[in-house]
């Protein structure tokens, strides 16, 4: 009884060993990547508002009157997505001979416009400068375009993969062969350009000029990477 025991016991293992030598016989691993230039097709804005003065609730007044006559002229236009990022308010103080003294108040808001319109978004900024500061520009890649451009390098990239994959099982005298892991990932160089702005609001309404627009391109790479099998080796 041991015996028989015993035989199909070293039955299992033998067939167990057979199993791992299958999984782990011909495996190769690979990678493959494509790139490509994609067009920053969007612009940020980023619009600061400041005040300061003795009396706090003057302050916020005036504050307040600029964001609302800003966020008005924005909602005019339907292709920007706007954004009241912060306001805040802080009493202004100094020390006199080791004292501190009250100066007055700071009140300031932030507020972000998003379109592909760029020149319409270029026009507003120069248009609402009496209100508002220009505080930071960027231009980004929209989220649009990049899930285009990925779906499309993706694509590329298992294309590129598989020939690849096929070419390594005939040169190494294989049938064919089985995918038995595969990784995909993307990258992205300089995706958002940002161009800092040290603004001040303009004392008169009178027209600003209106800046052109220079977004660039950014790099788009994907990459491919995995483990094949190749089949049918002697």
């Amino acid at each position: 009884m041991k015996k028989i025991v015993l035989a199909g016991l070293m039955g299992l293992a033998v067939a167990s060993l057979a199993r791992a030598e299958t999984l782990n016989y011909g495996l190769v691993s690979l990678s493959e990547s494509v790139s490509r230039p994609i067009a920053r097709d969007q612009m940020v804005l980023v619009l600061n508002i400041e005040e300061q003065g003795k009396e706090r609730e003057a302050v916020a007044n005036a504050v307040t009157r600029k964001v609302n006559a800003v966020l008005q002229q924005a909602r005019q236009h339907s292709q920007f997505n706007t954004t009241l990022q912060s306001r805040s308010a802080y009493p202004q103080t100094d020390y006199v001979n080791g004292r501190r003294v009250d100066k007055g108040w700071q009140d300031s808001a932030s507020i972000k416009v998003e379109s592909k319109d760029m020149a319409a978004l270029n026009a507003f900024a120069a248009k609402v400068q009496s209100q508002a500061a220009i505080g930071d520009i960027q231009y980004t890649v929209s989220t649009a375009s990049m899930q285009a451009n990925e779906t499309e390098l993706t694509r590329e990239a298992l294309q590129r993969f598989n020939a690849r994959a096929e070419m390594i099982a005939k040169s190494l005298g294989g049938s064919g062969y089985k995918i038995v892991q595969l990784n995909i990932g993307n990258s992205s160089d300089n995706i958002s350009t940002p161009r800092a702005y040290g603004g001040v609001m303009m004392a008169k309404a009178e027209a600003a000029p209106v800046q052109d627009s220079a977004p660039g391109e950014a790099q788009l790479r994907l990459d491919v990477s995995g483990q094949i099998q190749v089949q049918g080796l002697r």
